[in-house]
């Protein structure tokens, strides 16, 4: 099953144990190159307005996010967290409509 033509949102949820996150930064790296700093919940790569997370249609290829969680604003005081996460994007196609007789 395809949904084309759609967009992806990236967002970080730090977990209880990250219970003293005040920043994030998330790096994309891949087709698409994209970096970004959040001092304030919801920690998003492609920006939100007012917790409304925006998205991004992704060209096909291998993606990797890098993420980082900080104790204090603007990625200062200590690294609470710091993950990377590999993907791959492909082109879609829609399934082809059934046509009973």
């Amino acid at each position: 099953y395809c949904i084309p033509n759609y967009q992806v949102s990236i967002q970080a949820r730090p977990t209880a144990a990250c219970s003293t996150t005040e920043s994030a930064f998330m790096a994309l790296d891949g087709p698409i190159k994209t970096s970004r700093t959040e001092n304030k919940s919801p920690y998003t790569i492609f920006s939100d307005s007012r917790g409304n997370i925006f998205g991004r249609d992704l060209l096909p290829g291998a993606y990797t996010i890098d993420s980082k969680v900080f104790s204090r604003d603007h990625l200062q005081g200590h690294l609470v967290v710091q993950r990377e996460f590999q993907f791959e994007a492909k082109f879609c196609h829609p399934l082809e409509p059934v046509v009973q007789k």
